[in-house]
């Protein structure tokens, strides 16, 4: 056993002479020489992707229905004629404000999957290669496959199991975890920000080394940076950290860094998101179903913008105007999303969820603040989506200064939303039911008035008021519908409607699918007076608009197993992490040489 032992330690020395020349001061060069490690096994050079993170250049297919059922189950599906799943109105909302999202980067998705791929929970073969360091960008299921995975950090359960209490805390859940090697019962990405929880970054941890003197290294694929090997330092006396980054190796870096209290170094669990998700969106048959009580309300922003959400208790969660988080409402949680390249200290907006009691026990007040700069225009987007409901405001430029307030509650089945603003604009209005999309244009708000919207999804009941907007405007209503039973769609509009103060439109939307008249709406005067219009026929039963050109694979809908044959290439093809021809031994051939302490 000695002589083993003596053996394991030549051969790290070795490496550890090999490598130490190269420095580690820029995050970059990494050596697993030191005698307390913790080895995943995983390699950059091997295990990562070939490619680097990407946002919207070059074009890809990030989502399609077919991921969204196999994440969410039938019910995203307003309709599965012929086998295909048209989505609902509000699943098609969620989505597509996902892949908006995803513009900034895909680090969360090449994160997740290439761990995936290596814990052999899913195969590189499923897209064309032995390892993933083999698949091309260019293969539209990858594609597909890596949006799929950025999706689950907004997901429940899939986003929601974290280590974050300290770096310590994380550092020794991931030595624990490495300890088992590739046979590990638990795999994490990381998610590094900026103190204010800013820029944040998906990377793959997969070593953890103490290299002595309160000095620890958290060994991680960037996928900023293909086949590199890198490492976030730990010092373990004053747990805190550091990491140098950059969103391209052509980039200057930038140190993000952090301690106990900042709490901006966390672990995200993955078998969590391994299972079918929660649907947040999706209504229940049965209003008292055992799940429907751990539903949020989930609320997008986009934009330069900022989203702070205040209960009738005075309570709060969002952002406030300094840029700091807060988080004071029971069960709401602020997930930040990780893209790694809109640029070191850029923001997106968080996705804020709330219990979706909340809108049943009390009004929600939604300020939407503009945290633009100078003259610069700035298109603002909020997206508030609930079960089979979802209610979209876009403000062509909300300008320094400005503000959208939306104030969020419910009646009976009812969903009600009255819009404010401090200046006026000219919001896009949109209100999605699982068939029906209704989309108002033209409206005038002005700081002394409100737009009113009330949907009903259950009786598809639809009203509308203006209350104190002087000129309230020119309404240009447009609605789609979708046949349940085809999944064709029909599209009607209304003819241009001049408003006068306080006038109220309602309409009933049911019976609106394909085959059914065109349906109609009712304007009530301030004055006592009524007005009934038919809205125009623009196009009917127009098939489902089904992606083209996908490519096919046998069982699509479920690339993710249990088991799956072994793909990764035995220890002795491995090169090393520096991509010299020097191979280093798995950790299924390598023993641990002790288990690290740290102080």
């Amino acid at each position: 056993m000695r002589q083993q032992y003596l053996a394991v330690m030549a051969l790290l020395s070795i490496y550890a002479t090999m490598f130490g020349a190269m420095g580690a001061e820029n995050n970059s060069s990494v050596s697993l020489g030191g005698a307390e490690i913790n080895d995943s096994g995983f390699r950059p050079n091997v295990d990562g992707f070939s490619f680097q993170n990407y946002g919207d250049d070059p074009v890809t297919v990030d989502l399609t229905a077919a991921e969204m059922q196999r994440m969410f189950g039938d019910r995203v599906c307003a309709s599965t004629a012929g086998g295909k799943c048209t989505l609902t109105y509000p699943a098609e909302r969620w989505m597509n404000q996902a892949v908006s999202a995803m513009k900034f980067g895909h680090c969360e998705g090449i994160a997740v999957l290439s761990s995936l791929m290596y814990y052999n929970k899913t195969s590189p073969s499923l897209f064309g290669g032995n390892s993933a360091i083999d698949l091309a960008l260019q293969d539209v299921l990858l594609q597909r496959e890596i949006g799929y995975w950025w999706t689950t950090q907004v997901t429940s359960p899939g986003g929601s199991k974290k280590v974050l209490e300290s770096p310590q805390a994380v550092l020794d859940t991931l030595a624990e975890a490495f300890g088992n090697g590739s046979g590990a019962g638990e795999w994490w990405v990381m998610g590094i920000y900026l103190p204010d929880g800013s820029g944040g970054h998906a990377i793959t941890p997969y070593a953890v080394e103490d290299r002595g003197n309160g000095t620890a290294h958290i060994l991680v694929y960037d996928n900023n940076w293909p086949k590199d090997s890198r490492f976030i330092e730990v010092d373990t006396l004053n747990n805190s950290w550091r990491y140098l980054a950059s969103a391209s190796p052509d980039e200057p870096n930038s140190l993000y860094s952090g301690n106990a209290s900042t709490k901006n170094l966390e672990i995200v669990s993955l078998s969590s998101r391994l299972g079918q998700q929660q649907c947040d969106f999706c209504k229940d048959e049965d209003p008292a179903a055992s799940n429907a009580s751990l539903k949020n309300i989930q609320i997008w922003q986009s934009g330069k913008a900022s989203a702070l959400v205040t209960d009738e208790s005075g309570r709060r969660v969002g952002l406030l105007d300094s840029g700091q988080m807060v988080n004071e409402i029971p069960g709401a949680e602020i997930r930040s999303l990780k893209f790694g390249l809109a640029g070191i200290g850029s923001t997106h907006p968080p996705v804020i969820l709330l219990p979706l009691a909340l809108i049943k026990e009390s009004h929600l007040a939604i300020e939407i603040n503009s945290t633009a700069n100078g003259s610069q225009k700035n298109q603002a987007d909020t997206a508030i989506i609930a079960p089979g409901f979802a209610l979209a405001s876009s403000v062509p430029d909300l300008g320094q200064g400005q503000q959208q307030s939306l104030d969020l509650f419910q009646e009976g089945e009812a969903y009600n939303v009255s819009i404010r603003a401090n200046r006026q604009f000219s919001p896009i209005i949109s209100i999605d039911t699982d068939y029906q999309r209704i989309t108002l244009n033209g409206l005038k708000l002005e700081p002394s008035g409100r737009i009113n919207i009330s949907m009903n999804p259950a009786l598809r009941d639809f009203r509308m008021s203006t209350l104190g907007n002087l000129k309230p405007g020119t309404l240009q209503l447009l609605m789609t519908t979708l046949d349940p039973a085809s999944g064709a769609s029909s599209t009607f509009k209304s003819l241009d409607l001049i408003l006068r103060p306080d006038d109220a439109v309602s309409m009933d939307v049911a019976g609106t699918f394909s085959g059914a008249d065109s349906p109609s709406l009712a304007v009530s005067r301030k004055n006592g007076g009524r007005q009934e219009m038919s809205l125009q026929t623009v196009s009917k039963n127009v098939p489902a608009d089904l992606p083209k050109d996908m490519p096919n694979l046998r069982d699509a809908n479920n690339l993710t197993r249990t088991k799956l044959p072994e793909s990764r290439p035995s220890s002795s093809s491995r090169s090393d992490m520096s991509g010299s021809d020097v191979s280093i031994p798995s950790s299924a051939s390598m023993p641990r040489v002790g288990t690290p302490t740290f102080p």
